[in-house]
């Protein structure tokens, strides 16, 4: 599980630095002058939800809840 966890925040830091370098890149005015409507807010969103599908396909199915010795869930 901790693997699991370490991969979604670099994961999530992949899809901040992508964010960055796109605009640092200045590729938003070049694309726009050519009439594509893409920016670095469609990289972050894109990114963001690869990363929730992330973790709703790979982390969801390791977490279980915690039973105490009475048998209830903490």
């Amino acid at each position: 599980m901790d693997a699991v966890l370490v991969g979604t925040w670099l994961s999530l830091g992949v899809v901040i630095g992508l964010y960055f370098l796109y605009y640092l890149l200045g590729i938003t005015p070049r694309l726009w002058a050519q009439g594509i409507w893409f920016s670095e807010n469609d990289i972050l969103h894109l990114g963001l939800i690869a990363w929730m599908v992330y973790i709703g396909r790979v982390v969801l199915p390791q977490v279980q809840d915690l039973v105490d010795e009475a048998g209830h869930y903490d």
